[in-house]
């Protein structure tokens, strides 16, 4: 029979490796948020955690949001996540409106997605609409 000191021993680097795979989880996590330019820190994510936001998605949707160069703060990304958006879908409206220079704004594109509109196919239909009047031919005759 193992000895309460080995039994000991074995629990404490059963702690350990749970404890260094969360701190690894958040570390990645972080340098992830840092390589994107978000002036967040190791605190702020497990704050998001306590709060009950998963900062993983938190951090893909700014880092998406970056590189469609859409200039959103992670804290309005935190936000819209923590009130049950669906953060991926505004920020592809956005990356989808932005070279079209619709005038939509994050604010109210979080506002219709937490309405349970589709903000993806709102912007969408907003482009073929532009595009079918854009490509529309003239009424008036050639003079």
């Amino acid at each position: 029979m193992p000895s309460v000191g080995t039994i000991l021993y074995i629990l404490a680097w059963v702690f350990g490796l749970y404890a260094l795979a969360i701190i690894l989880k958040y570390l990645f996590t972080w340098r992830a948020a840092r390589r994107a330019g978000a002036s967040i820190g190791l605190g702020g994510l497990i704050a998001m955690r306590s709060r009950k936001v998963n900062p993983r998605i938190v951090v893909d949707a700014y880092v998406a949001a970056r590189n469609a160069g859409v200039d959103v703060a992670i804290e309005d990304i935190e936000r819209h996540h923590s009130h049950g958006g669906r953060v991926e879908n505004v920020i592809e409206a956005l990356r989808l409106a932005s070279p079209r220079r619709l005038r939509v704004t994050w604010r109210d594109l979080c506002r219709q997605d937490l309405a349970g509109q589709d903000v993806v196919e709102a912007i969408r239909k907003r482009i073929e609409a532009a595009d079918r009047t854009a490509t529309k031919p003239s009424d008036e005759p050639d003079t």
